[in-house]
């Protein structure tokens, strides 16, 4: 019976001793100062985060933590017979460099929407096309009956100046009322595409108006 449950503990333990993921696990564990330093080095080479010591280790360990996650989830994967250090490293290097492509993305993101917010803030109400047919359409409704057909023939005329795909998303906005994420629920995409579809529909109608002025003075 003793002899059953020696070679019953000794079997748990060469399987725990082959299991990848109780590998990984130790081997993180017992080199965790050292792996930290290459961390903090891959992360500052990205440029993710300042040079400054608390902020580098900080998303450091945010990296090993993902590289934790990883490592367990395709642990079937790792041969037991090898080191597991450079299977890490190659896992850490493409966590990196993920948090690097998506810092990118969202300081383009962030650029984008800034240049769009301070055309805004440049531009007068009353050079804004668009902000007169807004008043035009919310100012109608306490006229004369006439006076709101020619209103109304007047905001058609406008938005006929834009493309089709440009002058729903004026109509929805002029017509509708519809704004921020109404306006982006209705055209079925993001908060941050509506706005740059309703900029690029605001430019487009300001250049066709230019170019009928410049038409009638020439």
């Amino acid at each position: 019976m003793e002899e059953t449950n020696a070679m019953q503990q000794e079997v748990e333990t060469e399987t725990r001793a082959l299991d990848p993921a109780i590998l990984l696990a130790h081997f993180l564990e017992d080199n965790a100062g050292s792996f930290m330093g290459i961390l903090r080095g891959y992360v500052s080479k990205a440029n993710l985060v300042s040079d400054n010591y608390d902020e580098l280790q900080e998303a450091a360990l945010e990296v090993l933590h993902e590289v934790y996650v990883e490592a367990n989830k395709t642990a079937t994967h790792f041969d037991p017979a090898r080191s597991p250090k450079p299977w890490l490293l190659g896992i850490a290097q493409k966590v990196v460099m993920r948090k690097r492509n998506e810092l990118l993305k969202r300081r383009q993101h962030e650029t984008m929407m800034s240049d769009l917010e301070r055309e805004r803030e440049k531009q007068n109400p009353d050079e804004d096309p668009l902000e007169q047919i807004i008043a035009l359409a919310r100012v109608k409704s306490e006229e004369q009956p006439e006076h709101q057909v020619e209103d109304k023939t007047q905001i058609e005329y406008l938005l006929s100046l834009v493309s089709e795909r440009y002058r729903y998303v004026l109509h929805l906005v002029v017509l509708e009322d519809k704004d921020g994420e109404a306006l982006a629920q209705t055209l079925g995409c993001s908060y941050d595409a509506a706005l740059v579809r309703l900029h690029r529909a605001r430019k487009q109608l300001r250049i066709a108006l230019e170019k009928q002025r410049g038409e009638s003075n020439g």
